[in-house]
């Protein structure tokens, strides 16, 4: 038989090797990570532990102040007194409510419920007799009683605490205060935790996984059944299931137990506990231990991995040179492929230079084309008013036409004071006129954006000066309503306008066919901004529209009659604004269109008239 060779025994001690340390890192990392959970479980218990006894401790005072209050003495000397009764009813319903206590209630000697705060619920406790609890016993043979149990009237869990009503050592009565620790059981759910408390037999009365809730977490005897039936404590719950634990005796502090959790079987647990003498409690953590586990086998996995390191550093030194050899070759590669990723990277770098180019020049054609595009929708704003003020410009042109004959003829008859006040009347005709056309020339010029001080109120004027020739042929009642005095925000005065000028020519054409004709614009000024709104009386917006109303090219005009832009070009103006052109149907009919602006800072009446 041939021999194992050297270099196969060797192998085989490294391997033998590696898997002791293996062995030993995870043996070191569990032993830790189970000494760390104790730690930080006693650390959570005592936690815990503080904070039950802050809740309890709120309350510890209420059954001594109803055992020394008068009105309970008066009512327990004199139980068939009505108006007794009722005012301690009432009395010890505000004062739950106050102190925020499940239930406040005074027995008799013989455990009957005389008065309680919930006298006036379906499930009171006024009535029902209670002297089989053991708080009611306690609390008669020892002066206070607690307990913790399911009511038997209302089946919610409590915690009870009592205390005797005596009057000149004579026995009058019990006071009881009922509170609620679920609160407690509702937080230790949100930390993912698992703790339970249990009373002096062992059984879990609140536990974090639900599962638990009203299990022992070992085997109870005949006698503590039989003492738990009488107590009534756990009633309508039954406690035949299994136990948490299947041994006999509870798990001590720093145990590790074996506990199906869920479904996916059972899990393994670190136990921390601790005693709670003043409850007759013990209160349990249960730590997972399968992330210690994991975290042990990870552990066992690295020191491995560093033994096995160690042993190619020393077969690194017994191969030196070939590794050597092999780094140089590898570097030499790692250069060539440096170089031609290099140069990938300039050709990369070169391209995407370009595509920057052309994107910032695609970016300023596209911004020329909306320029365009908001002066085109200007002049077609002003297409549109065209009819209309030809015959606002033809009527001062027919008054000047006939003015100026009755001057002639005042200056033929020599009437030159008459003839004076008929050149001033010409005067007025041609200001106006001018004042008109000045306007529209204003409003047409092609506009770059530029931002500056502007009194909104100027702004809405201006576009009602250019629209009011179409709202009057058309017959349209406008109503205004603007804060006196001016408001003034940071913004371009020309597309403000045209904004508002598309609104109130959308507004005309929504009350085109209606009886009734009426246009409301408001500016409001409020809490740093100012709303512009533009209301119409027509027949609102189609609710399947609502949401395509600012899409470029959405109209629902008839062919011919618009191209679908003008909301969309004021949209995308006061977007630069910094606001938002929004719309709604009024309850009353029609639609209203507004945008909020923020207002600018105070400045000086002419540099607000020049940004105007």
């Amino acid at each position: 038989m041939k021999a194992p060779s050297h270099s196969f025994l060797s192998w085989a001690a490294a391997l033998c090797a590696i898997t002791a340390v293996g062995l030993f890192g995870h043996t070191v990392h569990d032993r830790s990570g189970r000494s760390d959970a104790k730690a930080t479980g006693d650390e959570r218990i005592g936690l815990y532990a503080s904070t039950l006894d802050q809740v309890v401790e709120r309350f510890r005072a209420l059954p001594f102040v109803l055992a020394n209050d008068e009105r309970i003495y008066r009512m327990l000397e004199a139980p068939a007194d009505p108006a007794r009764i009722d005012d301690v009813n009432r009395s010890l319903a505000a004062l739950a409510e106050a102190a925020a206590a499940d239930a406040l209630y005074v027995m008799n000697a013989d455990g009957l419920t005389l008065a309680a705060s919930n006298y006036g619920q379906p499930k009171s406790f006024v009535g029902e007799n209670y002297n089989f609890r053991p708080y009611f016993r306690d609390a008669v043979e020892h002066g206070h009683g607690q307990f913790f149990a399911i009511g038997v009237t209302t089946g919610d869990p409590g915690y009870f605490m009592s205390r005797p009503v005596r009057r000149d050592g004579k026995l009058l009565g019990v006071a009881v205060v009922k509170i609620s620790l679920e609160a407690l059981e509702t937080d230790w759910r949100s930390t993912g935790e698992n703790i339970a408390l249990a009373d002096n037999r062992g059984v879990l009365f609140l536990a974090s996984p639900a599962s638990w809730k009203y299990r022992p977490i070992r085997p109870l005897s005949d006698t503590e059944r039989t003492d738990i039936r009488h107590s009534m404590q756990y009633s309508g719950i039954s406690l035949e299931g299994w136990p948490l634990l299947r041994s006999r005796q509870a798990p001590g502090n720093g145990d590790v137990v074996d506990i199906v959790k869920d479904d996916s079987g059972p899990h393994r647990f670190l136990v921390t506990r601790t005693d709670l003498p003043a409850y007759g409690w013990t209160i349990y953590s249960f730590t997972d231990l399968a992330p210690i586990s994991r975290a042990a086998v990870l552990g066992g996995a690295a020191w491995s991995l560093a033994a096995a390191v160690l042993l190619l550093l020393l077969l690194w030194w017994r191969g030196r040179r070939a590794i050597l050899r092999a780094k140089l070759d590898a570097h030499d590669m790692l250069e060539q492929r440096v170089s031609e990723r290099t140069r990938e990277l300039i050709v990369a770098n070169e391209s995407l230079s370009r595509e920057i180019e052309e994107r910032r020049r695609a970016e300023d054609a596209l911004k020329r084309a909306q320029d365009d595009l908001v002066q085109a929708g200007k002049l077609a704003a002003l297409g549109q008013m065209s009819a209309a003020l030809v015959h606002e410009i033809n009527q001062p042109l027919a008054a000047l036409k006939t003015t100026l004959a009755s001057a002639k003829l005042l200056i033929r008859n020599g009437s030159a004071e008459r003839a004076a006040a008929t050149v001033a009347t010409i005067d007025d005709l041609v200001a106006r006129m001018s004042e008109l056309t000045q306007h529209l020339r204003t409003f047409a010029r092609k506009d770059f954006g530029e931002m500056g001080p502007v009194d909104i109120t100027i702004v809405v004027q201006r576009a009602l000066a250019l629209a009011n020739a179409r709202l009057g042929a058309e017959d349209v009642r406008t109503v205004i309503d603007m804060p006196a005095g001016g408001v003034t925000v940071t913004g371009n005065a020309t597309r403000l306008e045209q904004v508002l000028l598309n609104l109130l020519s959308n507004a005309a054409d929504a009350v085109a066919h209606q009886r009734a004709r009426t246009i409301a614009v408001s500016v409001l000024h409020q809490d740093g901004e100012v709303q512009v709104s533009v209301a119409d009386s027509g027949p609102g917006i189609a609710a399947d529209h609502m949401a395509s109303v600012f899409d470029p090219f959405f109209t629902t005009k008839d062919v011919g009659k618009g191209l679908g832009l003008g909301l969309s070009i004021s949209y995308a103006i006061i977007e630069d604004h910094g606001g938002r052109l929004r719309v709604h149907n009024k309850a009353g009919g029609g639609a209203e269109f507004s945008f909020s602006l923020p207002t600018a800072l105070a400045i000086a009446p002419a540099a607000l008239a020049a940004g105007a």
